[in-house]
């Protein structure tokens, strides 16, 4: 993956409330019902529903090292 600092002609903006600049909100709109829709697939492919899991349930799953990043919910 090519980082973003390495492209000398794209400038980062950072700001607060950035949501209410319209095409960052139609993004993030996006990027939400693309995760959705993940979570949804992954849901029926693991015929369990993955929105309603506690990290301690997820650490219980045969299939956890798939759905999730387990080092960011291990003890």
């Amino acid at each position: 993956m090519t980082e973003i600092s390495s492209y000398s002609n794209v400038e980062l903006i950072q700001k607060p409330k950035a949501e209410e600049e319209i095409a960052v909100a139609a993004a993030s709109i996006l990027a939400r019902s693309e995760r959705d829709k993940i979570i949804e697939d992954l849901s029926n492919e693991f015929s369990c529903d993955l929105k309603s899991l506690t990290p301690t349930k997820v650490l219980s799953l045969p299939f956890a090292k798939e759905i999730a990043k387990l080092s960011y919910i291990q003890k």
